[in-house]
């Protein structure tokens, strides 16, 4: 039968402050740590917005806050008398274009959304014109020397100004 040795006071308290030692080290390593969400994931999903909303602004299929009933016919009276006006000799020039399309050009207003046609009615036939495709389609760039804003841009070849500066 073996004997065993029995363990002094002094090594009884080393074991015990090294058992004490262990555990609170186990028990701080042990947690579960917090995730930290990485800038990437952030940018990542920023990214993701952003394309969504550019996506959704450019689908014509999304409802947007201008208004869409129809106006109200005119009389023949109101008609006559419309087409007296700088904006009804647009309109008879231009019969598919809507009564405020032919107002706003006879206004000289300016707008995304306009047809190049509306512009070169509006101030003539540009002074420029350049095409331009850096991967991403071809964008037409419509510039006049002495006009303000001086050039227009149409970004899908739709014939409908996208931007102005």
């Amino acid at each position: 039968m073996k004997k065993f040795m029995s363990l002094s006071k002094q090594d009884k308290e080393r074991i015990e402050e090294e058992e004490r030692v262990r555990a609170e080290a186990r028990a701080k390593y042990s947690k579960p740590e917090k995730r930290k969400t990485k800038p990437f994931t952030w940018l990542a999903l920023l990214l993701l917005i952003f394309g969504i909303i550019y996506i959704a602004s450019k689908n014509p299929s999304v409802p947007n806050s201008q208004n869409t009933s129809l106006p109200t016919p005119l009389t023949k009276e109101e008609q006559a008398a419309f087409n007296k006006t700088k904006a009804g000799q647009i309109c008879l020039k231009h019969p598919t274009w809507t009564k405020d399309d032919c107002t706003g050009v006879a206004d000289k207003k300016i707008w995304v959304g306009m047809k190049y046609e509306m512009l070169v009615e509006e101030i003539g036939k540009p002074d420029h014109s350049n095409l331009s495709n850096y991967g991403s389609g071809s964008r037409y760039q419509y510039c006049w020397d002495n006009k303000n804003p001086n050039c227009f841009y149409d970004d899908n070849n739709d014939g409908i100004i996208d931007a102005y500066n």
